[in-house]
């Protein structure tokens, strides 16, 4: 990662230069100078689209103080199409409409699309695969905050289940019927037993009502009642 700062002395610091080696030409840069040298080492801290637009601000700020200088101009203008591209990104990817493994896939096809793209001779601001997995990182934070306030409203405590009436299980069986897609594996085969135990209950609580009607009915009709089952399972 690296960004040339036109000295008065002719002196190119890099952003990845030895700390001593940049604190012995410190004094030699302007304000102007030290704000572009500290944006470009503020590139690991990119992940948000609020810390994306930040850098985009700093950049547009430092483009009009560097107008007459084109070896800063052209790295700046290379700083503002990367943050370009980032922010038109995590603005595609930040919604939850795909699972996961289809974010983390997505994420991985774009770093290598770039990099397949990058020139040997390309000495890009910043590096695509660090800001995308920062991105990606950040991203997958937030889906599981949301999983989890998602799945708290949902979960129930299993032994819970078997006093359940009716109603009460087709409630909850409707709060997980379509659950979402950035749900963690283990969350899924949590909502699975959910659904499995709340339908053995549905069931039970079915065939109690069948046979409390069943006891009601007068003798000739559990006649009738028992005669209609036998043929109904005869094969």
């Amino acid at each position: 990662i690296c960004l040339e700062v036109h000295l008065p002395t002719s002196f190119i610091i890099k952003s990845g230069a030895a700390s001593d080696n940049l604190h012995s030409h410190w004094s030699l840069l302007t304000d102007s100078e030290k704000n572009i040298l500290i944006l470009c080492r503020l590139c690991g801290e990119q992940h948000t689209i609020e810390d994306i637009r930040a850098g985009q601000r700093k950049v547009s700020q430092m483009l009009s103080i560097f107008a007459e200088d084109k070896l800063n101009i052209d790295e700046l203008n290379a700083m503002q199409k990367q943050l370009e591209l980032f922010e038109h990104d995590i603005i595609d990817w930040n919604n939850l409409h795909c699972s996961n493994d289809e974010l983390i896939n997505t994420v991985k096809l774009r770093i290598a699309i770039l990099q397949k793209e990058e020139d040997d001779d390309d000495e890009l601001p910043w590096d695509n695969e660090e800001i995308y997995n920062n991105i990606l990182n950040h991203l997958l934070q937030e889906r599981q905050q949301s999983a989890s306030r998602w799945f708290d409203g949902v979960a129930i405590k299993l032994e819970t289940i078997k006093e359940m009436d009716a109603r009460t299980c087709q409630i909850n069986l409707g709060k997980i019927e379509n659950p979402p897609i950035y749900i963690s594996r283990d969350q899924e085969k949590q909502i699975t037993l959910f659904r499995e135990v709340l339908t053995q209950r549905v069931k039970e609580l079915q065939l109690d009502g069948v046979l409390a009607m069943y006891q009601d009915l007068p003798p000739e009709l559990q006649k009738k009642f028992v005669e209609i089952i036998i043929s109904k399972s005869s094969p």
